[in-house]
């Protein structure tokens, strides 16, 4: 999944970074997908003598607040009621993510 190039930049994240952020294009935009990623960037910091748990992991996510004209098409957003949001966002953190950066949709300011 992940090439030389990407292993190369986990690499450096690992070494270098104090945090790690996956955008919805790799995750598809479901946390399904964050273990896969988790591994390899877990995978890269032990690869450099990093413990890591040291390591701030952060997913950009896209969520949808209401009827819109979708401003990007790189994922579907998140939807469902504002409980079905919640429990989407935490199963986030139930899978290793420490914050997670939002992208509402409709992105205008009525989104925000």
């Amino acid at each position: 999944m992940i090439g030389s190039l990407g292993e190369r930049m986990l690499r450096i994240t690992a070494r270098h970074a104090d945090a790690w952020n996956a955008w919805w294009d790799k995750t598809g935009n479901r946390v399904d997908n964050i273990p896969a990623l988790r591994d390899a960037i877990d995978t890269a910091c032990q690869a450099v003598g990093r413990d890591p748990t040291t390591l701030e992991r952060t997913v950009a996510v896209i969520l949808e607040v209401g009827p819109h004209a979708s401003s990007t098409t790189l994922a579907t957003p998140l939807m469902g009621s504002p409980e079905e949001l919640a429990a989407a966002l935490r199963a986030y953190a139930d899978a290793g993510i420490w914050r997670v950066k939002l992208w509402l949709e409709p992105n205008t300011l009525v989104g925000i």
